[in-house]
């Protein structure tokens, strides 16, 4: 018997929490989705058209030379924490439909910065365009 990967995801998922109807947003692997389902089927509402949020994630961290360890996003979270400058990062909404190239495009365009490279040699803090500081 053939199983889908992505539905035995959330079939897990209705199982631990008992839920009829969910709205799931799936992030797995090269997938980005939101998926509803109801009367015994499911539905995708809208999904990512080109990159998935965690490819994103795993080349955004690699640009920063962020550790993969424990994960990508984690290191990229605390190091937000950290952070000092509001960056606007560019964003493309369509319907349900996600974009996360823009992002990542945007990220390797300010890693290229001589402000970011400067300071990222240097070990200091880096100051990045935008930064009023």
């Amino acid at each position: 018997m053939g199983v889908n990967h992505c539905i035995g995801h959330i079939e897990m998922g209705r199982v631990v929490t008992h839920s009829d109807n969910p709205v799931v947003l799936y992030v797995s692997g090269g997938n980005t989705q939101v998926i509803a389902y109801a009367e015994h089927r499911y539905r995708i509402f809208g999904e990512t058209i080109d990159i998935a949020v965690g490819n994103c994630l795993d080349r955004v961290a690699r640009l920063l030379h962020l550790s993969n360890d424990p994960a990508p996003g984690y290191n990229i979270e605390q190091a937000a924490k950290q952070g000092m400058v509001l960056l606007d990062l560019p964003y493309t909404v369509k319907g349900m439909d996600m974009s996360f190239s823009g992002l990542l495009s945007y990220t390797e365009l300010l890693t290229k910065h001589p402000l970011y490279v400067a300071n990222s040699n240097s070990n200091r803090k880096a100051a990045l365009p935008g930064d009023a500081s």
